[in-house]
């Protein structure tokens, strides 16, 4: 997610990027030469070793006198320019913590640097020395319940297969803690974590957080943009995924052709929960010495970020942005950027930007308002579910986001009524709808053989649609195409919030109407009883 020069771009990078896997494997890029001298750890580690009887600073999970399995990954990353690492401990074959954490060069100060990520929630960082054989990591953390931590960690290479490690001088909230023995790590030729190149994987999420930044569950996946910067054409593949647990999201940028100055072609960034400041945070680090922070706060299904950002030049700047998130685009709206006088500055991308999901091979659609016969399957007990959260008595404030003969005007407000109920034992759903000057009916079914839950809609004013529903990532959204009275074709996609404990849906997303696209979808539904 990087453009750091202006909001949009440090968003684009956020979000630019990627149909294609990103990247064939290139010459070592411009950090390898100082992580060089950390090539030693590449490959797989495993070791056994036994807690001691003062416990261990991080959590409580690690008994005393318990017997831990420890192994993990390590692997080069985008062209060399970061050390990957992938962790799992055990006690007795029960997952006790595990976790992602890298090591790259902070272009300010040319030291290497590292950045932790776990199951166990909050987050850390560190600096790299060595003296000698000896590897010394200064680090300062943060748990999930906001408790800090410090500490030293020192690994030595014995030989090439054979490293030692452990933690002395560790603080807990500025109180001296306990020290681990001494343990000894063993390369082993069947790899325990990822593959080289893939640290992150999906799965169920295990930090205590996940649900203050669920919402990045829309970023994973690959993604393109296209934008203009001083009159000619800029293209960018940016591709997410998470850590273990979903302990945080990890994303790569990689730029198509040549980049303007001061842009980086390519970069790397981590986005997880900061306890402290109880925002999202995100760290990002450029190619070519750009890098930067940024704050994250939820607000309307949407990510309204603050970004401190220093240019390879050593120009600073501050800028605002909202992300809003959709099943197939990400919508960025730059809101302001300064130099690090106050002064205000231009944007050096467009105010309104816009990242498309990448195609797979097995999907059609990748566009804004795609016809619904490829979208995803579901099951019944989906369609069961999905006829549950909807039936009942709904009221909904609803902005048109285009002229829509019958109903209303682009940008009108009204206040819409909405009513669901099952019928045919539970086999079908009936619905009806009333908005501004019109109304519509539909009915929603269960599709044995497409396995699809499908409505058709027919309206007062001659429009119809087609819509198909289906979950990704445990969020439900819906797809559809139909065409006004006129012929008119449309097409749109609505993601699906649910709040206060089902009462409120939130619908946002957008459209098109013929060759004209819509403005962005955020209509709010209110239960209002049976």
């Amino acid at each position: 997610m990087n453009r750091l020069m202006t909001v949009s771009f440090v968003t684009a990078l956020l979000l630019l990027s990627a149909s294609q896997c990103i990247g064939e494997e290139t010459k070592p890029g411009p950090d390898y030469e100082q992580l060089k001298a950390m090539e030693w750890i590449i490959g797989d580690w495993e070791a056994d070793w036994v807690v001691p009887q003062e416990g261990l600073l991080v959590t409580d999970d690690y008994a005393p006198g318990a017997k831990v399995r420890s192994t993990g990954s390590c692997f080069w990353m985008e062209n060399k320019n970061y050390i990957g690492y992938k962790f799992r401990r055990e006690i007795d074959g029960k997952l006790i913590h595990q976790g992602f954490e890298m090591v790259g060069v902070d272009p300010k100060s040319k030291k290497l640097v590292h950045w932790l990520f776990s199951t166990l929630g909050g987050n850390g960082t560190g600096k790299w020395s060595v003296k000698g054989k000896t590897w010394k990591l200064e680090w300062s953390g943060v748990t999930a319940d906001g408790t800090n931590l410090e500490g030293i960690s020192l690994l030595v290479p014995i030989d090439a297969n054979t490293y030692t490690w452990e933690i002395k001088e560790s603080k807990k909230n500025d109180k001296k803690g306990p020290a681990t023995p001494l343990v000894t790590f063993r390369r082993v030729t069947k790899k325990p974590g990822p593959s080289a190149g893939e640290p992150a994987e999906d799965g169920k999420p295990s930090s205590p957080h996940y649900e203050k930044y669920r919402i990045l569950e829309t970023w994973i996946g690959d993604w393109t943009n296209s934008s203009e910067i001083d009159g000619a054409e800029f293209k960018g593949r940016f591709s997410c995924k998470w850590a273990p647990g979903k302990s945080c999201l990890t994303w790569t940028w990689v730029a198509d052709g040549d980049t303007p100055e001061l842009l980086e072609p390519r970069g790397y960034g981590i986005i997880g929960w900061d306890p402290i400041e109880g925002k999202i945070k995100e760290t990002a680090y450029g190619e070519n010495g750009l890098t930067y922070t940024t704050w994250f706060e939820v607000k309307d299904n949407a990510l309204h970020g603050t970004r401190k950002t220093v240019l390879p030049n050593g120009d600073k700047f501050t800028e605002t942005m909202v992300f809003t998130s959709h099943e197939d685009r990400i919508a960025i709206k730059n809101l302001d950027r300064r130099d690090a006088e106050g002064n205000q500055v231009p944007f050096l991308f467009p105010e309104h930007g816009e990242f498309l999901r990448a195609p797979k091979a097995s999907t059609v659609h990748a566009k804004r308002g795609a016809a619904p016969e490829c979208a995803e399957q579901c099951s019944r007990e989906d369609f069961k579910e999905y006829c549950q959260m909807r039936q009942d008595r709904w009221l909904g404030d609803v902005t048109w986001v285009t002229n829509w003969p019958g109903f209303g005007k682009k940008g009108d407000k009204v206040t819409a009524y909405f009513e669901a109920k099952m019928v045919e034992d539970g086999n079908l759903m009936t619905t009806r709808f009333f908005g501004g000057a019109g109304s519509g009916t539909g009915i929603t079914l269960y599709d044995a053989g497409a396995k699809q839950i499908k409505t058709m809609w027919a309206t007062s004013s001659g429009s119809m649609s087609q819509v198909v529903a289906f979950k990704k990532n445990g969020q439900w959204f819906e797809r559809g195409s139909g065409s006004l009275a006129d012929g008119t074709k449309t097409g749109f996609t609505s993601m699906l919030t649910i709040s206060e404990e089902g009462k409120t849906h939130t619908w946002t997303g957008g459209g098109t109407v013929g060759d004209e696209k819509t403005d962005d979808q955020r209509d709010v539904w209110r239960r209002a009883g049976k």
